[in-house]
């Protein structure tokens, strides 16, 4: 004959009724307050993306500028797909570094753009410095705006190139 060992009903009903209304609200309470926490934390990486970008963006202009005023030479920067030759008007595809002399057309630099970036425009599609490190006429001023493609409320940053062939970098609306 086996006896059963008996489980007091107190302790048997506890296991079997589950959560009670107080635990279930305070693991709620926990989630919510951590995913306000990854929600603005994804938001500060996109928004740091892109103020990073433009101003990597802007130092590759200034160094555009630097090349034209230190060897003398006719220098630019432009959208290019290919990677080789100016050919389109959008920064999305690649961005090409170059300079002409008496021989021709020359790559300094070519690079593949952030695809998390929306870049909105480039007006004009190609930035030229005199060796004097000014913008070739009949261009007085040339601008980039960098934007999220996540999420237009981000602000973007706008990549401003002045006449002088002066670089800033402000906040601008997508």
């Amino acid at each position: 004959m086996t006896s059963a060992i008996k489980i007091p009903y107190k302790y048997l009903a506890r296991a079997a009724r589950g959560f009670s209304l107080i635990e279930i609200l305070a693991v709620v309470a926990i989630l919510v307050i951590l995913s306000s926490f990854i929600g603005n934390f994804s938001i500060n990486v996109n928004r740091l993306n892109i103020q990073g970008l433009a101003s990597e963006f802007g130092d590759k202009i200034k160094v555009t500028r630097s090349y034209a005023i230190m060897t003398g030479y006719r220098t630019f920067i432009c959208a290019s797909s290919n990677l080789t030759t100016c050919n389109s008007s959008a920064f999305t595809d690649g961005l090409l570094i170059g300079f002409v002399d008496s021989t021709g057309t020359h790559k300094i630099y070519a690079d593949r753009s952030e695809k998390l970036i929306k870049i909105t425009g480039l007006n004009p599609a190609r930035i030229d410095f005199s060796p004097s490190g000014f913008l070739i006429q009949p261009v007085t001023q040339a601008n980039v705006l960098f934007c999220s493609s996540y999420d237009s409320k981000i602000k973007g940053k706008n990549v401003n190139v002045l006449s002088s062939g002066l670089v800033g970098i402000t906040d601008a609306n997508c």
